[in-house]
């Protein structure tokens, strides 16, 4: 069983890694995500990271923090990239995207549902 903290390097080493389906390692098929751009479920969310991934094809993301409580683990990411694609209807702006970003998941069952993305997966596209 994975500790609590090893979720968030997960979540970053998924996100570097580029690889949308991945993110079935940590989320379960009823995963609920909150942005409005992100279709229920797992299968939504993998769809959506393809498209961010079309979209800022040189995502970086850097594990800040790690917080653990009990069975909860809070993340403090940075993502960094530039929006060289089409991403959530925006056509590319070309613009550096450098986000902090902080993600609440639960340990003691990491496919459960391991990012609260309507923080992370909103980010502006100015700059």
């Amino acid at each position: 069983m994975r500790k609590p903290e090893d979720l968030a390097h997960l979540f970053a080493e998924i996100m570097n890694s580029h690889d949308a389906a991945r993110f079935a390692e940590l989320v379960s098929e009823d995963y609920v995500n909150h942005n409005p751009f992100v279709e229920p479920g797992r299968a939504g969310l993998i769809r959506f990271m393809a498209r961010w991934f079309e979209g800022v094809p040189d995502t970086r993301v850097e594990v800040d923090d790690v917080l653990v409580a009990g069975d909860s683990v809070v993340g403090r990411f940075t993502y960094r990239g530039r929006h060289s694609g089409m991403l959530m209807g925006a056509p590319p702006s070309g613009a550096e995207v450098c986000r902090p970003a902080i993600d609440p998941g639960a340990g003691r069952s990491p496919r459960r549902s391991a990012a609260s993305s309507s923080v992370t997966f909103s980010a502006s596209m100015s700059s």
